[in-house]
């Protein structure tokens, strides 16, 4: 976990999770590692109407869907990614000992309780260092 701070919704925030101009959320930034590797950026947007309170949570200690789960009562049902080959920025890069322009994966995840979108998360995915597999039915 890199840093939690509640926020008002942006115009972008507000289109992309259906939120009114006046409402919070909280942005919580992360990077996530594999072997102590940095691998994926995580920026994720949660609305404070569902979990008021989430900065007193250290997600460096505890999973943010079972502190959902178990301080909220909010079980994800379901979510939908989209995924797009792009390129590291300058921040980026340094943030997962790339190099500028090297491959890497933006996901954007939606993550829901019924109708109720919960989480909004944009990743940065390392391109040389992420797999990502789906297993169609």
């Amino acid at each position: 976990m890199l840093n939690i701070k509640l926020i008002p919704s942006t115009t972008f925030l507000q289109e992309k999770m259906n939120l009114k101009p006046y409402q919070y959320v909280y942005e919580l930034k992360r990077l996530r590692l594999s072997n102590d590797v940095p691998l994926i950026y995580e920026v994720s947007y949660l609305p404070m109407r569902f979990c008021e309170g989430l900065e007193q949570f250290d997600f460096n200690r505890v999973s943010l869907y079972e502190t959902l789960n178990r301080h909220y009562g909010l079980q994800i049902t379901n979510a939908c990614e989209n995924l797009t080959a792009s390129k590291l920025s300058k921040e980026h890069a340094k943030l997962l000992n790339g190099v500028v322009d090297d491959s890497c994966m933006f996901i954007e995840r939606f993550s829901y309780v019924d109708e109720d979108l919960i989480e909004f998360t944009q990743s940065i995915a390392s391109g040389h260092k992420y797999k990502y597999t789906v297993q169609l039915m």
